[in-house]
């Protein structure tokens, strides 16, 4: 008896360690790790913490694209809490938005824009289409978004901005390099005449802050 309860202990001590062991979205080995979990509840539970904490890390690089995964996410998990879906559903659901994160820079060359430009058109259109929200949360149909070609030029512009201007050592400290930068960057957006003064001003200072968390 005191044999088998020990081995019952043990093989209960394993599954703790493996619930309680951090998994990342980016790990290789993601899938066979979330196939160990013991029930879809476990793993809907782990496949929330790790999105959610790659969302957390990534937001400030991509905000208007890692947002909207946050919002799906956040239904999902009110979904499940409201038992519209079971975990095996969520579980499914959640694997699209884990795709969607590691298919950020294949999404954004889809269409021709650069990770740094994907960021930016993400800023400059103000919003994400709700048939891409729609394909991510439900269908896992990818990024369905419509581009508007005039916004994808001007944000290709802007990352060309950035590139020249970060081609300089200390761009993050030299304040004349940034001040030509953000004069630069507000000229191609008043050229669009499609923001107000605020909205220019509040674009550049939301473009500079991706600049510095994704340009090294």
């Amino acid at each position: 008896g005191a044999k088998v309860k020990q081995l019952l202990d043990s093989r209960i001590d394993a599954t703790v360690r493996e619930l309680m062991a951090p998994v990342s979205v980016l790990d290789q080995d993601f899938e066979q790790k979330i196939a160990r979990l013991p029930h879809d509840e476990a793993r809907a539970s782990v496949m929330e913490h790790a999105i959610r904490a790659q969302i957390k890390e990534r937001v400030a690089e991509n905000p208007v694209f890692y947002e909207r995964l946050s919002e799906a996410l956040a239904r999902i998990i009110r979904e499940l809490r409201a038992r519209l879906i079971d975990a095996a559903e969520g579980c499914k659901r959640l694997a699209v938005l884990r795709s969607q994160i590691n298919r950020e820079e294949a999404i954004a060359a889809e269409h021709g824009l650069t990770p740094v430009s994907f960021a930016v058109y993400g800023l400059l259109s103000g919003d994400t289409p709700r048939d891409m929200e729609r394909g991510i949360a439900e269908e896992g149909e990818g990024y369905a978004a419509e581009f508007d070609e005039r916004l994808k030029t001007v944000a290709r512009d802007i990352d060309a901005v950035l590139q020249d201007h970060r081609a300089i050592i200390d761009w993050r400290e030299n304040l004349d390099v940034q001040r030509e930068m953000r004069r630069d960057i507000k000229r191609l957006l008043r050229d669009t005449g499609r923001y107000a003064e605020d909205e220019v001003d509040e674009l550049v200072r939301q473009v500079v802050e991706v600049a510095r968390r994704r340009l090294t």
